[in-house]
């Protein structure tokens, strides 16, 4: 018998600090909707555990102190008050076919059952790892709880998540608590071991190895406080192979409860419970979010005018990218063996004469001129039969610190006859020369130009690629902020919207990604921030707040270190009421639509970037929509 596995849940990081609250009479007044906005986001975004943290910020923001009893229960009472927020705004009716379970929420304190455990770390923290992957799940001794536990009961099924405390631990042991949060896995399976026959487990008709992905639970306290580092393990479910999915919800509560129930649960089932533990699975498998599809279903039946009841996951579509036939199987594998062949220059300048050779001659029909615009100058392409009512910006990529018209032209060009409008090409101000912001000014000064030439912002759309993908978000966030219209539509191909790199897929996709590695992004990054903290919005839009953005297009291949990316800012604009279509693209590197004279999937890329750009609507979903992610 092979052990049974089971993926219980993604993983991921709420700063409660970051969303103003009014403080009262010594207590937190009411929840911001952004932050239950934010919680909710998660669900579409395939998170399977919400880790909420930034009490201590919070607290020091109003001038409290955390150590004080009084002030550490104002804060113990906010983050009860984000759960059943939250909790409101996602639990369904009764019965629902929601593959997701919010009866239970549990708190565990780490330093109650680990003290046997030994802990040192070292340089790679190897030590660390371990703590995180076999000892910080184990149910043997804990010591509280939050929520209604399953109990022997026999409508339930799902995951019983776990939030752990390591504060004390890792004081203990001289271990920072961000190391943890940096090496914990976005997803865990639960192994029990050989044991637990197949005849014991249908003999209390269990089943161990049920998809557990969709369970969604938010609960969690600074590390400070009572909360902390959050760890998921599993509970059995009756069989029922013909509900697949299917879970009759109990209204939530938040109860206090003393850990021998957890025991007695298990006990009620014949598990031997110091033999449950968290194993990290293999995050080279790609069904990360397969959930998608029964969220989608199940929350599309709520009704958008309930407060707190309007879903997500309604804006987020992902139409299919076409298929590989084998002559574009081909023509990638004649790609790759150019882009494997080909050795970086280290030298800076040197790197970009590099780069720009990546580039194509601007196809003879497009017409090319030169203008300033907002004192940036900038090259305008004009495609045959192009509506003068209508124009585009196209920011190019190449990391802030790479990118010319030589390099991009070709494609923009492409792009703007697709659009059926001439594009604007911003030669904005690039790094090491120029630091953050200047690339977000300069991007925010070519299209207030246009605006006060008195072009109507229904009559601009945007487009940028890579690094230009995410300084066309940011200056998005520039513009809003600073009470300007939004244009039409905006479409992104490949953006790097995290600067700060904790996507999964800067470390699950770096081997296969032939065109980037982790040292070249952070080298680039480092150059462009110049010591701005990477998660500075303007400078790293998936730490900003999209809401009042445009219809939004987002293009990516399945090959890229920067697919994270592209699927978590989705979630955002989704999640803060703007329309967005992502098309993940098989087998594609990034950017792919520079190799347009080399690919024909580049050519259909660049035509659907168009269509959408003319169009934005055609961001409705279509048939046989894609709903897996790999964020």
């Amino acid at each position: 018998m092979s052990t049974p596995m089971t993926d219980v849940a993604h993983q991921a990081m709420v700063d409660v600090s970051t969303y103003p609250v009014e403080l009262t009479d010594g207590r937190f007044a009411g929840v911001p909707d952004a932050l239950v906005a934010r919680l909710v986001e998660l669900v579409a975004d395939g998170a399977g555990l919400a880790v909420c943290h930034g009490a201590s910020a919070l607290l020091d923001r109003h001038g409290l102190d955390i150590h004080r009893e009084a002030d550490a229960a104002a804060v113990r009472d906010y983050f009860e008050a984000v759960f059943r927020a939250f909790a409101a705004a996602v639990d369904p009716a009764p019965h629902s076919p929601l593959p997701m379970g919010y009866d239970q929420v549990a708190s565990m304190d780490v330093d109650g059952f680990n003290k046997n455990t030994s802990f040192t770390p070292n340089s790679d923290h190897t030590e660390s790892r371990e703590f995180l992957t076999t000892k910080c799940v184990h149910f043997d001794s804990a010591t509280t709880f939050i929520g209604n536990v399953y109990g022997p009961n026999t409508n339930i099924d799902g995951g019983l998540p776990i939030v752990c405390d390591t504060s004390a631990y890792c004081r203990e042991n001289g271990v920072d608590p961000a190391d943890l949060i940096e090496l914990m896995p976005h997803s865990y399976n639960v192994a029990v071991k050989q044991e637990h026959t197949e005849a014991v487990l249908a003999r209390h008709a269990v089943a161990l190895d049920v998809d557990l992905k969709g369970d969604m639970v938010m609960v969690v306290l600074n590390n400070e406080v009572d909360g902390g580092l959050a760890h998921a393990g599993s509970t059995p479910r009756l069989a029922d192979p013909a509900q697949p999915g299917k879970r009759p919800l109990r209204h939530i509560e938040l109860q206090f409860t003393d850990g021998e129930n957890l025991n007695n649960w298990y006990r009620h089932y014949r598990l031997d419970i110091p033999e449950v533990k968290v194993k990290v699975p293999d995050l080279d498998t790609p069904d990360h979010n397969r959930y998608h599809r029964g969220v989608d279903t199940a929350l599309a039946a709520q009704s958008p005018a309930t407060p707190g009841k309007r879903h997500a996951m309604s804006l987020l579509h992902r139409p299919d990218a076409p298929a590989m036939s084998p002559a574009d199987e081909a023509e990638l594998a004649d790609l790759l063996d150019l882009l494997n062949a080909d050795d970086w220059p280290e030298d800076l300048f040197e790197g970009r004469t590099f780069y720009d050779q990546w580039g194509t001659p601007v196809a003879a029909d497009v017409r090319v001129t030169e203008r300033e615009a907002g004192g940036v100058p900038a090259y305008v392409l004009t495609p045959p039969d192009a509506d003068p009512a209508r124009i585009g910006i196209w920011l190019h990529g190449g990391g802030y610190v790479f990118g010319t018209q030589t390099s991009h032209g070709s494609m923009v060009a492409e792009a703007a006859r697709s659009a059926g409008c001439a594009f604007l090409h911003p030669q904005y101000r690039r790094a090491p020369e120029h630091k953050f912001p200047a690339p977000v000014e300069d991007a925010v000064a070519v299209y207030a130009a246009l605006l006060d030439e008195g072009r109507a912002p229904e009559s601009i759309v945007m487009a940028g690629d890579s690094a230009g993908g995410g300084l066309l978000l940011a200056a998005l966030l520039a513009a809003r902020d600073r009470g300007l219209p939004m244009p039409a539509a905006a479409a992104v191909v490949s953006p790097w919207t995290d600067l700060a790199g904790t996507g999964e897929t800067f470390t699950t996709k770096e081997d296969i990604d032939p065109l980037m590695s982790r040292s070249v992004v952070d080298d680039v990054a480092e150059a462009y921030l110049d010591g701005t903290a990477p998660e500075t919005p303007y400078a790293s839009p998936h730490y900003g707040d999209p809401h009042g953005f445009p219809p939004v297009l987002i293009q990516v291949g399945e090959r890229e270190m920067l697919h994270s990316d592209s699927e978590r800012f989705a979630a955002k604009l989704a999640a803060a009421g703007s329309p967005v279509s992502i098309e993940v693209w098989p087998g594609m590197v990034h950017v792919w639509h520079m190799h347009h004279s080399r690919l024909a999937k580049a050519r259909e890329a660049l035509a659907r970037l168009g269509a959408f750009l003319r169009e934005p609507g055609t961001a409705a979903p279509r048939e046989g929509a894609r709903n897996e992610g790999n964020s």
